[in-house]
């Protein structure tokens, strides 16, 4: 209870702080105009790649990008030079969730004005479509050239490669009892190993996305599944975990198989190929490019046997539904084809 009592403390000061320098920075400069995401909800990181990626043509001397987090400043600084930037002086550490700051206290502030961007693909949408232009991606290849890449990373990434990223919260066994807590993550992690396995026995190096702190990369890692000849983890293959080796990963793997996450995002961006498995229903999902493949968790319901998608936006009860995960025949059969294995 003190626990919880301090992170809202915690997370409350900072959005006060956040707030307040918005304010005084559009008083005391009121020429220069502050571009921060947020819009819609959109917090997390992957939210903020798009966002940097979408707000180009916005941003010019009198139009700067505001970085609320320390996160979004070294994101952004990938895509823009420094001039074009703001970090603010109350910016959210790394340990703390924007998402969490966002959500909460940010959203519902008045003076919390994030800028409005519609998808690049269709004008009708707000930012849901996370792929590319042609022009964008050309924007990313150049800026590419002006980061040092990693070594070990580049010549692992000489050979065949595919990154895969996966949410697990077996740990956190109250929220993990709850169906709709599990939108985002695969609970049956047998299927994972026996993924990895079978792929790196394809003369095929496996990537897994996630720092060391991400509980699948320690459940990967305590079960000594991490060789360092076929299958990697991407926090010992980069320095820092760096946007640019982020980058050059996507551009240089034959693609990303895992869970829906702010991992997969320079994949989607770039257009290569994506398998994400025991997804849920998104919007606007039919409007993808065929690049992505997803296969869905279904939810039966217990009183009538009848089964659907999983639905993002729908409330589930254990007591009157049952979800099914994709099982490894069906990822490993998509698999298997989407990336030639």
């Amino acid at each position: 209870m003190l626990t919880k009592l301090l992170i809202h403390l915690v997370y409350l000061l900072y959005s006060k702080l956040i707030i307040f320098e918005i304010i005084v920075r559009s008083n005391l400069f009121p020429n220069i105009k502050l571009l921060y995401s947020g819009w819609n909800g959109g917090f997390g990181f992957g939210d903020h790649v798009s966002f940097c990626v979408n707000i180009k043509s916005k941003v010019k001397r009198n139009s700067k990008i505001f970085c609320y987090s320390i996160q979004q400043f070294e994101t952004a600084q990938f895509f823009y030079e420094k001039e074009y930037l703001i970090k603010s002086i109350f910016s959210i550490p790394k340990f703390l969730s924007e998402s969490g700051i966002g959500f909460k206290y940010l959203i519902t502030n008045s003076n919390f004005k994030p800028h409005k961007l519609m998808s690049a693909h269709n004008k009708k949408l707000n930012l849901t479509l996370n792929y590319g232009t042609a022009k964008q991606i050309k924007h990313i290849r150049n800026r590419i050239k002006k980061f040092q890449i990693t070594e070990r990373l580049k010549i692992l990434l000489e050979n065949k490669t595919i990154a895969i990223a996966i949410k697990n919260y077996s740990y956190n066994k109250k929220k993990n009892s709850d169906i709709n807590f599990q939108k985002r993550q695969t609970r049956n992690l047998n299927k994972i190993y026996k993924l990895i396995h079978v792929i790196s026995n394809k003369n095929i190096k496996v990537i897994l996305l996630g720092k060391n702190t991400n509980y699948f990369v320690k459940l990967v890692s305590d079960k000594k599944l991490i060789d360092n000849k076929k299958i990697f983890l991407f926090d010992d293959l980069s320095n820092n975990y760096s946007i640019a080796d982020q980058v050059y990963l996507a551009e240089n793997t034959v693609g990303f198989a895992g869970n829906g996450s702010g991992d997969m995002i320079f994949f989607d961006t770039l257009r290569k190929k994506i398998l994400l498995f025991d997804y849920y229903r998104v919007e606007n999902a039919n409007l993808y490019l065929k690049n992505r493949t997803c296969l869905y968790k279904k939810i039966l319901n217990k009183k009538n046997k009848k089964k659907e998608i999983f639905d993002w936006l729908k409330v589930y009860n254990s007591k009157d539904h049952k979800l099914i995960e994709n099982s490894y025949n069906e990822i490993y059969k998509v698999a298997k084809n989407k990336f030639n294995i």
